[in-house]
């Protein structure tokens, strides 16, 4: 108990020690309230900081990650539109190609009715 009470002593004897020397000799009675103000702006504009930075971060790998989801969205559009422009390629083919068998099957005809003739 004495122990308890002796390093309650010798701790306020500290600190009254470290608050006097620390601001006991500036010009205005309440030069500490200042200096702690102070202190406490700089560390919350410390943290203010570091939390934009990693706002920043997270918002760059965001970006990053959307812009990769776009140019895989983009190459599979410019895929699909290939595959597309093929599709009609072939049925713009068959079209030629059926138009020309119809044409060839007028003519057999025409030569058929030809011989029946004779």
């Amino acid at each position: 108990m004495a122990s308890d009470k002796s390093m309650y002593w010798l701790a306020a004897g500290v600190l009254a020690l470290g608050i006097g020397t620390r601001y006991g000799h500036s010009d205005t009675p309440n030069a500490w309230v200042a200096c702690a103000f102070n202190r406490t702006s700089e560390i919350l504009n410390r943290f203010s900081d570091r939390a934009d930075s990693r706002v920043d971060r997270a918002v760059y790998v965001a970006v990053s990650r959307q812009n990769c989801v776009n140019a895989r969205a983009q190459e599979v559009m410019a895929r699909v539109q290939a595959r597309s422009a093929e599709v009609m390629a072939r049925r713009e083919a068959t079209a030629r190609v059926q138009a020309a068998l119809a044409r060839i099957d007028g003519k057999v005809a025409s030569i058929e009715i030809d011989d029946d003739s004779e």
